[in-house]
Formats: C-alpha cells, sequence, structure tokens
C-alpha cells in the first residue's frame, strides 16, 4: 500500500508542478488580473509543493514507527525541519533589506526543502528499525483499493479546514 500511495503522490506532485499555474488560479483567481503577482504565486508554489510529496511521505513512515513503538524520531523529525526553515529566515533576516520576491523565492525553497529534511529524519529512523518497512513495486491488491476506497471520505472530512484556508485565499486574492 505504500507504494502504491507513493506512486499516486508523485503523481499528483507532478500535475502541480506543470500545471501550477492553474492551481494558483483555482485557489486565487484575483491574481489573474496581476500577472507579476500571478507569476510569483506560481513560482513559489512550484518551490513549496515538493514539502507536500515529503512531509505526507514522512507521516506514512512515522505511522509506521509508531506501530513499531519508536516514537522518538517521529516526534523530532517535524521539529528538525521546522528548525531547518528557521534557519533560513534567520538567515534572510541577518543578511539585511533586499529583493523580497529573491526572499520569498529562498523562503519557498526552505519549505520545499524542509520537507525532505523530514523524510530524511524518519526515514533513517526506519531503516534503522528491524523489519519496520519492506520495499516493494507499487500493485493495485484488494487491500490496497479497500484503503484507497474508505481514506477518501476521512480525507475529505479532515479536510475541512484546509477548505476555510483556500476560501480564505480566494477571498483574499481579490483585495
Amino acid at each position: 500500500a505504500l507504494a502504491t500511495l507513493t506512486l499516486c503522490l508523485v503523481l499528483l506532485l507532478a500535475t502541480v508542478e506543470i500545471f501550477a499555474a492553474g492551481v494558483v488560479l483555482l485557489v486565487a483567481s484575483g491574481y489573474r488580473h496581476e500577472p507579476a503577482t500571478l507569476d510569483l504565486a506560481v513560482t513559489l508554489t512550484r518551490w513549496c509543493a515538493p514539502f507536500l510529496l515529503a512531509a505526507t511521505l514522512a507521516s506514512l513512515l512515522a505511522a509506521v514507527l509508531n506501530s513499531r513503538r519508536h516514537f522518538t524520531a517521529a516526534a523530532l523529525a517535524p521539529v528538525a525541519a521546522a528548525a531547518f526553515v528557521v534557519a533560513v529566515l534567520f538567515g534572510l533576516a541577518a543578511s539585511g533589506p533586499g529583493d523580497p520576491a529573491r526572499a520569498a523565492w529562498i523562503a519557498a525553497a526552505a519549505v520545499g526543502v524542509s520537507g525532505f529534511v523530514h523524510l530524511a529524519f524518519v526515514g533513517a529512523a526506519v531503516i534503522r528499525t528491524p523489519g519496520a518497512l519492506r520495499l516493494t513495486r507499487p500493485r493495485a491488491s484488494a487491500q490496497t483499493r479497500r484503503l484507497l476506497l474508505t481514506a477518501g471520505p476521512v480525507l475529505a472530512v479532515s479536510g475541512a479546514a484546509q477548505v476555510m484556508i483556500l476560501a480564505s485565499t480566494q477571498v483574499a486574492s481579490f483585495t
């Protein structure tokens, strides 16, 4: 199931990267009339989007660790990722005022990379945990199909807060 979910996530990330302009306009259609803001939002989306792939995979691996009663790495990995972003932001602040667009690109890249910091932290712990994970080729077994079918409604319900954030972003894009 993990291999299939990983494949789905990679395909989703590729779609977001390719159609980033459409994604931004879907979320913030008010930028349609501001080409410079739209271009910046598309660029920043492309830099930040890998975070979603890496953080989601890290969360799945953290669940594997938790099921093996190995809690430390799963708990500290988000802290390591956040510390990375904070260090980059402190570096930006220490470098003094500069081009705001460049600072935004660096911050967005830091967010994208922080997902992989999170994934590396948890992944290293999984590798050290005997019997915790075995890499397999993605396949659509009955168990995987059942997981994907039952996860859909759960994800929809758990995403209520994100829907509110999207609605707020849409409204803010017109101001």
